[in-house]
């Protein structure tokens, strides 16, 4: 379990994609970089971060339908993700303050660098019930899309805020144009003040909107990935 680097083999069958998908991302340039492999015959393997975009991509393309424009949205979603925080998507706990004592479990949960170490600190986590597979938590990082087209999330903790319909709290993310199979997908960043007010505008009075629950659908690809080691150990 502290092997903490991700294969294909490993990602496809834990977020729900057809073999070979990941092939196919990284012939069309739309996939996570790897961290190391890859090349001349080696295996790719990803990190966190990596996993992290697979698992948005994953989301997306259940919205979209289409594998590459939703690979390449969940790219430019990674991009602002890093811009906010170091580590990927946060997975969500029932209970911050125990976290603490994960987080103090020493090298059991960090990596050879002796860096805190994302998943240790999950699967610590996980395996003393405080992190839960099954339901949504009140802290989760959830993505909301509206109208097939403007993008924020809600409950991003340590994030910056923006207040929308009834008071709830919406970070805008970006704006993407698809229009289907065949067509190309445009993404436009949220710089500035009056594109964020855009875009809750839009978010508050869309007729369709879409909730991604990224850091359950994460969760669940740990739980699976550590579940799939186990049972070939």
């Amino acid at each position: 379990m502290k092997y903490t680097m991700f294969t294909a083999t490993e990602i496809e069958p834990a977020i729900g994609l057809a073999p070979r998908t990941v092939e196919m991302l990284r012939r069309e340039k739309v996939a996570p970089a790897p961290a190391s492999g890859g090349g001349q015959g080696r295996i790719a393997r990803w990190d966190f971060e990596g996993l992290c975009g697979f698992v948005m991509h994953r989301a997306l393309y259940r919205v979209m339908g289409e594998i590459v424009p939703a690979a390449r949205v969940a790219r430019s979603l990674m991009g602002e993700i890093r811009a906010w925080r170091h580590g990927g998507i946060p997975f969500g706990f029932r209970d911050l303050a125990l976290l603490s004592e994960i987080q103090d479990m020493g090298d059991a949960v960090r990596d050879e660098s002796g860096e805190l170490c994302q998943p240790l600190v999950f699967w610590a986590a996980w395996r003393r019930g405080l992190a839960d597979d099954a339901s949504p938590q009140s802290n989760d990082f959830v993505l909301v899309i509206a109208d097939a087209e403007w993008v924020g999330a809600t409950n991003p903790r340590g994030m910056r805020y923006a207040i929308g319909r009834d008071g709830a709290e919406v970070l805008p993310m970006l704006r993407y144009h698809y229009a289907g199979r065949g067509a190309a997908v445009e993404v436009e960043r949220i710089d500035t003040e009056a594109e964020e007010a855009l875009c809750l505008e839009r978010i508050g009075n869309a007729e369709t909107v879409s909730f991604l629950n990224l850091s359950l659908a994460l969760r669940r690809t740990l739980v699976r990935i550590a579940e799939a080691r186990e049972g070939n150990a």
